[in-house]
């Protein structure tokens, strides 16, 4: 898509069952994507009973982080937290 001249953009939902490949997805969608939308997972839908897969407080501080590192890692990819 890129190739031809299309903006492509990747939205990710992070919980605590995706967390830990955050950093390899960024490397990834950073030769892939124009902008990604890095978003909590949150008890609705699906996740309504499946709550011990939410972030907790500590999950949410580190995600927070990497979100700044991917921004500064990869500033051609437009980055942002949702």
């Amino acid at each position: 898509m890129k190739e031809l001249g299309l903006q492509v953009s990747a939205v990710t939902t992070v919980s605590k069952w995706n967390l830990d490949v955050l950093d390899e997805l960024a490397e990834i969608l950073s030769d892939s994507v124009d902008s990604w939308q890095i978003q909590l997972a949150s008890a609705f839908g699906r996740m309504k009973n499946q709550k011990e897969a939410l972030l907790n407080e500590e999950g949410f501080k580190y995600l927070c982080n990497r979100v700044i590192m991917y921004r500064f890692l990869y500033p051609e990819v437009y980055t942002q937290a949702a």
